[in-house]
């Protein structure tokens, strides 16, 4: 298994505070190396270019489209802005208007595909109550799309309406009922989401109070982001709760919080069986069914599939997936009703 078959996070998040850390140095360390207007070419391109060049080897080859590229340099343009002096910024000035027109274009599709929501809101809130999926992002998407035209943003609308739902409206008691089978309750996954929510709060307090003197733009930027990251481990909790491995007469659905997700047909299910550790473990094309927890657990159940299908990720990412890893916390009784199932079908 090469580096390149499976996104890495960690050493784009590493590269990014590498990359971004020693640029914003640069510029605040007296006297740490001679400035001059032209320095700030080579941090313009190290944003601009170098870290899209990253994401792309990284994270966007061969897995996702490649007009994602965009908003990576998008995000650099913007971000150059904070770190680079504006003394230094000024024979660029030309390049806060691509900036501005970027961040209007997406705004404005934004604001118009909310304005048709509005206007719909009743038939579509009619429509989703008669909706009969599973998932609460299937059923919204459905709703939306039967009332206003497609757009590609409606991934990313339904991933910002799942995290209100989740963190604000869906404080219920869980279903009970045959073919749904929880997978939480035998993990640490609450108490890590909740220990997390407790880190982020008390490093917002701090990281905002020591960033506000050196650039309060960053540091309310920053706030807001921890702010936006509380409420998406409040909703990965929920979702965990709400969102058990459900099978209904044609289909599996499986969704892990609000991350990802899949649904199969079981005529597209090949084999279904207990994990063994493989000698040389390959997770390129693997759906992850079991959340983040303190200790790394092995799956229970492997289940394969005839031909390579689609997981859905937040905001509108796709992954093309050959087998499922799955951990419930009954893994005999799932794994007997979906041989069953697989039987009738």
């Amino acid at each position: 298994m090469t580096a390149l078959n499976k996104p890495r996070w960690g050493w784009m998040i590493f590269l990014s505070a590498i990359i971004l850390g020693s640029n914003a140095l640069i510029y605040r360390i007296p006297d740490f190396v001679a400035m001059t207007p032209e320095a700030a070419i080579g941090s313009l391109f190290d944003c601009i270019l170098i870290l899209p060049l990253a994401a792309y080897l990284l994270i966007i080859r061969k897995r996702y489209s490649l007009h994602w590229i965009v908003p990576v340099i998008m995000a650099g343009l913007a971000v150059s802005w904070l770190i680079i002096p504006m003394e230094y910024m000024v024979q660029f000035h030309y390049l806060k208007y691509v900036v501005t027109a970027g961040m209007a274009v997406l705004l404005g599709a934004e604001v118009f595909l909310l304005i048709q929501l509005v206007l719909k809101a009743a038939a579509i809130l009619k429509d989703f109550k008669t909706q009969n999926s599973v998932s609460f992002f299937d059923r919204f998407e459905q709703a939306v799309s039967r009332q206003i035209k497609t757009s590609r943003l409606l991934p990313i609308l339904s991933s910002e309406a799942a995290l209100i739902y989740y963190s604000f409206f869906s404080w219920k008691k869980p279903s009970q009922a045959p073919n749904i089978f929880t997978f939480h309750k035998k993990t640490s996954v609450v108490a890590f989401n909740i220990m997390l929510i407790h880190a982020l709060l008390i490093e917002s307090i701090g990281f905002h109070v020591l960033l506000h003197s050196w650039n309060p733009v960053l540091s309310w930027i920053l706030l807001v982001l921890n702010i936006y990251m509380i409420f998406l481990f409040i909703a990965e909790i929920q979702a965990f709760r709400l969102n058990p491995f459900v099978m209904t007469d044609q289909e599996l659905h499986l969704q892990v919080g609000v991350m990802k997700r899949l649904t199969v047909d079981f005529k597209d299910i090949l084999s279904v069986s207990y994990y063994q550790k493989p000698s040389i473990p390959d997770e390129s094309l693997v759906f992850d069914g079991m959340p983040k927890e303190f200790a790394e657990e092995e799956p229970a159940i492997v289940i394969e599939f005839t031909h390579p299908v689609e997981a859905k990720l937040l905001y509108g990412f796709t992954k093309k997936v050959t087998k499922a890893h799955v951990r419930p916390d009954e893994p005999q009784l799932f794994y007997e009703s979906l041989i069953r199932k697989l039987d009738c079908n």
